[in-house]
């Protein structure tokens, strides 16, 4: 699985429309996902300091981390 994370202000958020693909990235990341103001979406969101340590958990876990 792929999860593709772009930098907004002090946090990367991970956005999609497939709820199962973001509740599988919350759970490894132990991250809750939450609505955007874009019906549809959904985003997990990572502190830009920490994305070192998400990408390295999410790719224990099998994913495929792109950082935009």
């Amino acid at each position: 699985m792929k999860a593709t994370f772009q930098k907004i202000g002090d946090f990367h958020e991970c956005l999609t429309t497939d709820l199962e693909h973001a509740q599988a990235v919350a759970d490894v990341l132990g991250r809750t996902v939450s609505k955007t103001r874009t019906p549809g979406t959904v985003t997990v969101g990572v502190p830009y300091w920490q994305i070192d340590e998400a990408k390295a958990k999410l790719e224990a876990a099998g994913f495929t981390v792109e950082l935009t």
